[in-house]
């Protein structure tokens, strides 16, 4: 005889439990993933509201830095124009001081036979114009502009070059006849670059400095105004 016993309920209900854990473990994973997912979105959010505010603020230190770059050009412009204005008026200066030097020196170097009748010292370079008597006296003129120099005693000539190199033989100007050995390097040339541009010999009855014939000439040259 044999007992038979019907399982189907008993496995009907195990697909019935186990199918509630699946909903359930579903069910879990799902809220899991939406708080992953919500941690993970507030996660970013806050990420890039710290680099929004990161970008806000470098882009503010960035306005500033180009608001200072402007306020420095400026300062640096302001700079460039008054270092440009104490550069000419230190020209002008040292110029104003030079004309008298010049024209002083020109007094003492200009031979008998020569009439000055202009200095343009506002041209670069610098012309010399007059009369004189003869060719001779030009020439001599220019050789006397060639020799002046700069001492650390002052405006002087020079009147010997030993062949050692070391030293000149000058002559003071504002010391006639006063004589001294300088060391070359101490040495600059007042005039530099001394050049006959024209000289015209001409007919003068009228000028009693001028009998007869006179030569109209013009030298181009540099002077040298700072030591």
């Amino acid at each position: 005889m044999y007992i038979y016993i019907n399982l189907l309920p008993v496995r009907q209900g195990k697909r019935r439990e186990y199918g509630i854990q699946t909903l359930v473990l579903l069910g879990l994973f799902l809220v899991v993933a939406v708080v992953l997912n919500f941690i993970w979105h507030k996660n970013v959010l806050n990420t890039q509201e710290r680099e929004q505010r990161v970008v806000i603020s470098m882009q503010s230190k960035i306005k500033e830095l180009e608001k200072a770059v402007i306020e420095i050009g400026a300062l640096e412009k302001r700079r460039d124009e008054i270092l440009e204005r104490l550069k000419v008026l230190e020209e002008l200066k040292v110029n104003r001081k030079g004309a008298a030097l010049v024209l002083n020196t020109l007094a003492w170097v200009t031979p008998s036979g020569i009439v000055l009748d202009e200095f343009d010292e506002n041209a670069t370079p610098n012309f010399l114009k007059g009369k004189a008597n003869s060719h001779d006296d030009v020439a001599e003129f220019m050789r006397q502009l060639q020799v002046i120099v700069r001492t650390p005693q002052g405006i002087a000539r020079i009147i010997d070059k030993p062949r050692n190199g070391f030293q000149v033989r000058v002559e003071l100007l504002s010391l006639p006849g006063k004589t001294e050995d300088v060391l070359t390097n101490a040495v600059k040339y007042f005039f530099q670059n001394v050049e006959l541009k024209r000289a015209e010999q001409k007919t003068d009855n009228l000028s009693p400095n001028f009998p007869g014939k006179r030569v109209d000439f013009e030298i181009q040259l540099s002077v040298n105004y700072i030591n």
